[in-house]
């Protein structure tokens, strides 16, 4: 009797909740305002006709999705101040505050350009505890009938009011319905019942979880052997038939050079039933690759095996564009910094190699004069000391006798040795001062400090004047002989060049060969030294092409030293980079080398070598050079 009444009441109950549902239900439809519920995850959970048909949605797209989902801007969602747009999400956190707000909005509803006027009121609900569970979200197209403002305004609050209490009573009748269905269950379902019913409440839960995690553009699932099953959420990317992609097909929507890396990686993440993570390029509708992040996420049965997998696509394609922006944004300043600094390098050692000019300017004329003066006078000096050794031979022939004084005199300066040394004298001092006036010359010629612009320059000049001041490295020690320069050189006709610049270009190739040499040669013994000496060979020729203004002339300068190891080959022309020890080298002169052979001259500069012996330096510089307007 007692479950007889206990049904009755069961059924009064249900047919007055279904009263207040049907109610509602009409309002719902009846009511040209749009209303809508949305969760504490501002994802939508009810709407009406009305805000559907005003969208352009149907409800079940608008179920689960939130305002970013459904194409709302992010201006209108998350709010613009300097626009006095206050956004959707401002208001949805100041309701689930506990606050019901109001704003007007003004916007494209269903993005055929219209500009609407929108009312929309947002009402926090409540449950049973008192807590907020949900906004209510009311909404009226205002535009048509701004005159009767109003006479609207009053109404809506009426039918807000009326729906808001609805919505509580609603809630509060499901609640009870839950706990009834709750107490009806323990009474009359049996233990083998519910136990099915916590198993599939547990697998649609672990299901749905996982899609919400991997929500996203397009939302798809595989089953357990990774071929596509089924898409839950499509947004038209590709405008591909599921057909079309069902099973392994939808590798031929990706990029050719992406698929055989997908495949890999998704075989693998099938292996280790792990997440599942890769960017790639997906062709779209308009037959262009975009790209795109899949995601996917193993759902595991009881046992442990995979019974299927939830997945999601994402158009990354507007973050890809950002982020290649931004490289080369990166790269532009990474090179203007590169160029910036080449340029204060390239002033500090102009302005270096200005300082020396002057000083060896300046110092080769003041030894010059003095000089010219000795070596001008040794002439004179010559002709009289033959003039007194004649006259003193004219004296022992004329007078065989002397006197005892003279005797005495002669033998006390020894006047034999005196005679026979005195012309040998004069032309080793004639030796010594020919000596300095070339060294002079060619630090004259070697600094051209004065010379900014091109001029016709005999090229063998500057390669024998850098020899010259180097004489002092190349002759022999008391450790080792002198080194060999072997010069191979071609009938050359003047080349037009800076010739200082091309002056420090081969100052600084020579001298580089000889440090290599010095230190190999501080390696070896005297013996080692004399069977196989240390050399430099340096050549030249004259490249002749059709037309004349494209004639080259080529410096080859080689050494057989130690050879230079390919790593430091792709950097020997780099700024700053060197390889002998601290104070010994700055890593400059190679770098400006390459500056004024390839800048300057409109030339080139390659190092040919191998650890096997030697290094070679080709240099081919135009014979004339064109003038830039």
């Amino acid at each position: 009797m007692q479950k007889l009444n206990l049904e009755n009441s069961s059924e009064k109950f249900f047919e007055s909740v279904e009263s207040q549902i049907s109610l509602l239900n009409c309002i719902f439809k009846a009511t040209s305002d749009w209303i809508f519920v949305k969760d504490k995850n501002f994802r939508y959970v009810l709407a009406n006709d009305s805000y559907s048909k005003a969208i352009d949605k149907e409800i079940t797209e608008i179920i689960g999705k939130d305002d970013l989902d459904l194409g709302f801007t992010e201006e209108l969602i998350f709010g613009n101040p300097e626009k006095d747009i206050h956004g959707f999400c401002k208001d949805d956190l100041a309701v689930l505050a506990g606050k019901s707000v109001r704003n007007i909005y003004s916007y494209d509803v269903n993005g055929n350009g219209t500009l609407r006027i929108i009312d929309l009121q947002k009402i926090p609900l409540y449950d049973s505890s008192g807590e907020v569970f949900a906004i209510l979200g009311i909404a009226k197209d205002v535009t048509p009938n701004t005159q009767k403002k109003q006479v609207s305004e009053n109404a809506d609050s009426q039918l807000k009011l009326k729906i808001e209490k609805i919505f509580r009573e609603n809630y509060i009748l499901k609640t009870e319905i839950i706990q009834f269905r709750e107490a009806e269950a323990n009474l009359l379902q049996t233990h083998k019942l519910m136990r099915s019913l916590i198993t599939i409440i547990r697998s649609s839960e672990q299901r749905y979880r996982s899609l919400i995690l991997a929500s996203a553009h397009l939302v798809w699932t595989a089953d357990a052997l990774g071929k596509l099953q089924k898409i839950l959420s499509w947004k038209g990317e590709t405008k591909r038939n599921f057909t079309e992609l069902e099973g392994d097909s939808w590798l031929n929507i990706i990029h050719p050079e992406d698929r055989d890396r997908l495949k890999k990686s998704w075989e693998k993440a099938l292996k280790t039933k792990s997440f599942y993570e890769q960017e790639c390029r997906i062709i779209t509708e308009s037959n262009n690759y975009c790209y795109f992040l899949i995601r996917a996420i193993p759902i595991f049965c009881d046992n442990g095996d995979i019974r299927e997998w939830a997945g999601t696509c994402i158009n990354i394609n507007e973050r890809k564009q950002v982020q290649q922006q931004l490289k080369q944004k990166a790269q532009e300043l990474e090179t203007a910094l590169q160029e910036l600094q080449q340029t204060q390098t390239q002033l500090v050692q102009n302005e270096k190699m200005s300082s020396l000019g002057q000083l060896v300017a300046g110092v080769a004329h003041e030894i010059n004069n003095p000089v010219n003066f000795i070596y001008g006078n040794l002439n004179h000096a010559n002709s009289y000391a033959q003039n007194l050794l004649s006259l003193l031979n004219l004296y022992q022939q004329s007078y065989p006798q002397p006197t005892v004084e003279i005797v005495k005199e002669a033998e006390s300066i020894d006047i034999d040795f005196i005679v026979d040394d005195l012309p040998k004298l004069l032309s080793s001092l004639k030796i010594g001062a020919q000596r300095i006036r070339d060294i002079v010359l060619s630090l004259r010629s070697f600094s051209h400090i004065d010379e900014t612009q091109m001029k016709e320059f005999d090229i063998h000049e500057a390669i024998d004047t850098t020899f010259i001041i180097l004489q002092h490295r190349l002759k022999s020690k008391h450790d080792r002989p002198s080194i060999k320069i072997v010069r191979s050189y071609d009938r050359l006709p003047l080349l037009e060049c800076y010739p200082g610049q091309l002056n420090q270009v081969f100052m600084n190739i020579i001298c580089n060969a000889l440090d290599a040499l010095e230190e190999r040669d501080r390696q070896r013994t005297l013996a080692q030294i004399e069977s196989e000496p240390s050399y430099i060979n340096i050549s030249t020729k004259l490249k002749v092409s059709d037309r004349k203004a494209s004639d080259k002339v080529e410096i080859t300068i080689t050494d057989n030293g130690p050879g230079i190891p390919e790593t430091v080959q792709k950097h020997i022309f780099e700024p700053f980079y060197t390889t002998k020890a601290i104070n010994k080298g700055t890593g400059l002169g190679m770098y400006i080398s390459h500056q004024i052979i390839t800048e300057k001259h409109r030339g080139s500069i390659k190092c040919i070598s191998n650890l096997s012996g030697g290094a070679k330096f080709v240099i081919e510089i135009p014979l004339r050079q064109i003038q830039e307007e």
